[in-house]
């Protein structure tokens, strides 16, 4: 056991390094990456859900950061780290500033990683210089827009009714390290909302404090020295009896899909209810369509939802058929959840993507949405193993891998290898590519492309392809935090026992693309589409 616990620190320490901490900051990536994200939605207007009215509820005390002296900043202990407002972006290039409404008049940002201190740690308390009053208001909540990725913190918001004794409110309590507050980097911002009223409900003094706590006893060596926690248009607002909101899209485990590897996709999504009363029948409504014509490919709804309390989260509900994709095209999934007299409908929908390919098998995000980005990862002192699990439905071949290293050491070395499944476990090594030699064109940020020799026979089942770190030096292997999936990511340090990406805090999946191609281009299923839809490897 003892064993496994340094394993699992030891890859913690090359996930924080890879990240942030001790390697140089990675690079967004550079190069031929689509980016089409929500703002190529404004084309499609059809949707299969009903219409309604958009009311938003009822706000009675707003702030948008556009004037830093309401706001009071101060630190405790030696760090001199401290909150500040304009729109100065994080010191981590690969986080993107926060994308609220009203973030070209300025937001508040706690940039952990600018004021770097794992000898004091971090503990910043951003709090209103005045007071708000809300005499009069029976039910009341805080709603803000946040950006925010977790290493060693906590974040949290405080309340008062009187400037002296506060109440502990925690956000974000279910992001995991290496998480954003959405859970996915691409949707910036969440909007989080606090039911405040237990001590603001008709208080006609009441004031917020928001947190960002990162001690040095949270985890020596690593707190005080995180990411960045950014926060805008901050309210508060009557709670509206009745304010459904939608959980992220679910598209399946699988970004880029082979044309002959279809996967029916049971489109689910969680509903969470955000107003004070409870309530039933609620629905969620699914639109495909395909990204590159706006052109609506599938709707359909899931059953209705049982009673749902104030505060709470369904469980999963999913449509009521499952879709197969057969067309070679980039696809879009709107989920829209519709509950009568809703009270703000701007909380009701969220979307997803993926793609159908000729030959591309993959579980990252890079070719869609490059903000989904993760940052390099590699493991320092011995070599590594690690890599996804792939589903074969129809037998078939791998013909190659591709890899996105943005970084490591000349001369180094690399290569992939197959291995067949037994019990969800990596087993027995069915193929493998030659040793990749590492030059300089590889290390400013490139995918490159490993062929398997021979070609690697694939029948249906679960098969295992992992990255070989061969040396001892880091290898930068690029990484997204857009999709992950739990027992589908596995890693080994130094030909030891395998262990899951989550048994190490790890929700992070590599960018590793299996070639799994469906025959020439003549033989393709959608031979009218666009030649960008295809990536054929060698």
């Amino acid at each position: 056991m003892k064993k496994l616990y340094a394993l699992i620190a030891f890859l913690f320490v090359g996930y924080l390094s890879g990240i942030a901490q001790v390697h140089s900051p990675f690079r967004a990536p550079q190069g031929d990456f689509k980016k089409k994200t929500a703002a190529h939605s404004t084309a499609m207007m059809k949707s299969s859900a009903p219409v309604g009215v958009n009311h938003v509820a009822s706000a009675v005390w707003t702030d948008d950061f556009s004037n830093p002296s309401n706001w009071i900043f101060t630190h405790s202990g030696a760090t001199g780290s401290d909150w500040y407002i304009g729109s100065i972006p994080p010191a981590l290039t690969f986080i993107d500033p926060i994308a609220s409404a009203t973030s070209a008049n300025g937001y508040a940002i706690f940039d952990s990683y600018a004021f770097c201190d794992t000898v004091n740690g971090q503990v910043g308390d951003m709090t209103m210089a005045s007071p708000a009053n809300l005499t009069g208001h029976n039910y009341v909540r805080l709603k803000f827009s946040q950006y925010y990725l977790r290493a060693y913190d906590s974040t949290f918001v405080f309340v008062s009714n009187n400037n002296s004794t506060w109440t502990k409110f925690v956000v974000n309590k279910n992001v995991k390290l290496g998480e954003y507050s959405s859970v996915s980097g691409a949707i910036n911002p969440a909007i989080q909302y606090i039911d405040i009223s237990s001590i603001a409900a008709n208080q006609d003094s009441v004031y917020v404090r928001f947190e960002f706590y990162s001690p040095y006893t949270l985890a020596p060596g690593g707190a005080g020295c995180g990411f960045a926690w950014m926060i805008d248009d901050v309210s508060i607002e009557d709670i509206p009896d009745v304010d459904a909101s939608v959980s992220l899209a679910f598209a399946g485990e699988y970004t880029f899909i082979p044309v002959i590897q279809p996967e029916a996709l049971s489109l689910r999504g969680k509903i969470i209810n955000d107003g004070r009363n409870s309530f039933s029948g609620a629905k969620i409504f699914f639109d495909v369509y395909d990204l590159n014509t706006s052109f609506l490919l599938y709707s359909d709804s899931s059953q209705a939802s049982g009673t749902i309390a104030s505060g709470d989260t369904s469980s999963y509900l999913a449509s009521l058929s499952t879709y197969l994709p057969l067309l070679q095209t980039d696809y879009y999934i709107v989920q829209k959840v519709v509950v009568p007299n809703d009270s703000d409908m701007t909380n009701d929908s969220t979307f997803a993507f993926f793609s159908v390919t000729d030959s591309i098998y993959s579980r990252d995000y890079l070719y869609i949405n490059s903000s989904a980005y993760a940052g390099s990862y590699g493991f320092p002192g011995a070599p590594v193993s690690f890599g996804s699990m792939f589903h074969i439905y129809h037998a078939s071949q791998f013909t190659s891998a591709r890899i996105y290293l943005n970084d490591g050491v000349l001369n180094d070395h690399v290569s992939v290898t197959v291995y067949d499944v037994v019990g969800g476990i990596p087993n027995s090594i069915v193929g493998t590519t030659g040793s990749h030699t590492v030059a300089a064109s590889d290390t400013g940020g490139a995918f490159i492309t490993l062929p398997f020799s021979p070609w690697v026979n694939v029948g249906v089942g679960d098969y295992f392809v992992c990255i070989n770190q061969l040396d001892t030096n880091r290898l930068g292997i690029g990484f997204t935090d857009f999709v992950f999936t739990n027992q589908k990511n596995f890693y080994n340090i130094d030909n030891t026992a395998w262990h899951t990406f989550e048994s190490g805090g790890i929700i992070a999946t590599p960018y590793l693309r299996v070639g799994n191609p469906s025959g020439t281009l003549v033989n393709v299923n959608n031979p009218e589409a666009r030649s960008s839809a295809f990536e054929v490897f060698p």
